[in-house]
């Protein structure tokens, strides 16, 4: 019996984690890209979603964090809040047997920040999204690693990235306490949640990794690209540690039975596909 093809609609598809499950469609995947407010695949319609029926949605469509500062709170909430529900009627659709919605470790870091808000609620959505026939996931994103990073300052790692591809001087870091991240590649995120989506069963996971402070990914970063590092570190301030637990990733990662990449492989993996701008 042929396998049954899978329709994905993916909203928010011009952002990071939507282009990245672009470049992953397959031989026995159809997929409609829905843009987010700032995109350029295909505009929303409701006609349009119900006509595709998708088998699989994700929803990857959020305004971030730095947009609220160019716009009312009520216009980001109002925005964001609209986002939410194309996400949860396209997962509602008779159709509908897998939804994944991509959310951010600033709900447990940052709780009571809009943006936190908002994407707490998302999780609550994607939840009651599942019935016998449908599964959900909502993967809680701290840090990631990858191509088609977008805001290449604002991330830790492709500005140290960038700065060494792309500079003439050496790759510089200034820290007033130690940084600790744990790092997972968007596309091993994806597949992960994809391979532990079942009907019936929500799951919330949450990205992770080995932990890692900002100074040693530096040095790691360095020693790949055989750039000079320049650390200026005076630890006045308490360590900073934005990440998971890592246990609901080890988890998911054993029952999928897939090994993700340690963090010498996503720093090569992203050099590879990045085209970055300089830094400064």
């Amino acid at each position: 019996m042929a396998e049954r093809t899978q329709r994905w609609l993916i909203l928010g598809a011009s952002g990071w984690f939507g282009r990245t499950a672009l470049s992953m469609a397959g031989f026995q995947t159809d997929v409609l890209p829905i843009s987010g407010p700032s995109g350029y695949f295909r505009a929303w319609s409701q006609a349009l979603v119900e006509d595709f029926a998708p088998t699989h949605v994700l929803g990857c469509a959020f305004l971030t964090k730095e947009k609220l500062s160019r716009m009312p709170v009520h216009e980001y909430r109002d925005i964001n809040s609209t986002l939410i529900r194309r996400f949860e009627f396209a997962s509602s659709l008779p159709s509908c047997i897998g939804a994944i919605s991509i959310g951010s470790g600033s709900v447990v870091a940052d709780p009571d920040h809009p943006y936190s808000e908002l994407k707490a609620f998302e999780e609550s959505v994607t939840a009651g999204l599942v019935t016998d026939t449908r599964g959900a996931v909502s993967l809680r994103a701290f840090s990631v690693s990858g191509p088609y990073v977008q805001r290449v300052q604002d991330y830790a790692f492709s500005n140290l990235l960038a700065q060494g591809l792309v500079a003439s001087s050496p790759i510089s870091i200034s820290a007033r306490g130690e940084v600790w991240r744990r790092y997972s590649d968007v596309e091993e995120c994806l597949k992960v949640s994809m391979q532990v989506l079942e009907p019936g069963r929500y799951r919330l996971l949450e990205s992770g990794g080995p932990l890692v402070e900002i100074r040693e990914l530096a040095r790691l970063i360095g020693e790949e690209l055989h750039a000079a590092v320049n650390i200026r570190s005076a630890l006045e301030e308490p360590p900073s540690i934005y990440a998971s637990d890592n246990r609901s990733w080890e988890s998911a990662c054993n029952e999928a039975n897939f090994t993700p990449s340690d963090l010498r492989a996503q720093i090569r993996k992203t050099i590879a596909g990045c085209k970055f701008s300089p830094v400064g």
